[in-house]
C-alpha cells in the first residue's frame, strides 16, 4: 500500500440522504476521491478524474480495500446508479470520474465575478509594467549586503 496521506472529503456526504444512497459503497467512493488527480468543469458540474484517466479493473480496487471483486462491482454499480460516479469502458478496465468532485479548491475569482482582463477593461486599467529586478543591482563599490559576511 502506498504511503498514507490526507485528502479532503466534503461534509455534505454526512447527510442521511447520502448515507441511504451510498451505504456500504462509501469505502469505494472514498477510494475514488483519494485517487482523484485532476478536476475539470463540464457544464455546471465538476468532475474529478481518477488516476489521470487510467483504466482501472475492479481487482485493483479490491486489493487496495481488502474485499472481493464482486463486492467492488456491486458497490461501483450502486455509485453509478445514484450518480456519484461516471465511467467509460476501456479495453483494460474502466475510466472513472467522481461527480461534483470537491477534492481540490477551485481557483478563486473576484467578488464581482470578473476575470483580470475583464476588470482591466471595466476599470480602464493600463497594462501591467515590467519591474526591475533589484536583487541583481550592485552598489557603486561593487559590494552588496549579500556579499558581506560576519566573521
Amino acid at each position: 500500500m502506498p504511503e498514507p496521506f490526507y485528502f479532503p472529503i466534503h461534509s455534505g456526504l454526512l447527510s442521511p440522504e447520502h448515507r441511504e444512497q451510498i451505504g456500504a459503497a462509501i469505502w469505494e467512493f472514498i477510494w475514488f476521491i483519494s485517487k482523484t488527480t485532476k478536476e475539470f468543469q463540464e457544464g455546471d458540474e465538476r468532475l474529478g478524474i481518477v488516476l489521470g484517466g487510467k483504466p482501472i479493473k475492479h481487482a485493483e480496487i479490491a486489493i487496495d480495500l481488502g474485499v472481493s471483486e464482486s463486492t467492488v462491482k456491486n458497490h461501483v454499480n450502486r455509485l453509478k446508479k445514484y450518480k456519484y460516479i461516471e465511467t467509460k469502458r476501456a479495453p483494460y478496465g474502466e475510466i472513472y470520474y467522481v461527480k461534483n468532485s470537491k477534492k481540490f479548491k477551485p481557483k478563486r475569482q473576484a467578488r464581482n465575478g470578473l476575470s483580470l482582463n475583464e476588470r482591466k477593461v471595466k476599470n480602464d486599467l493600463s497594462e501591467t509594467r515590467d519591474r526591475q529586478n533589484f536583487t541583481e543591482r550592485q552598489t557603486k563599490n561593487g559590494l552588496c549586503n549579500k556579499d558581506i559576511k560576519d566573521h
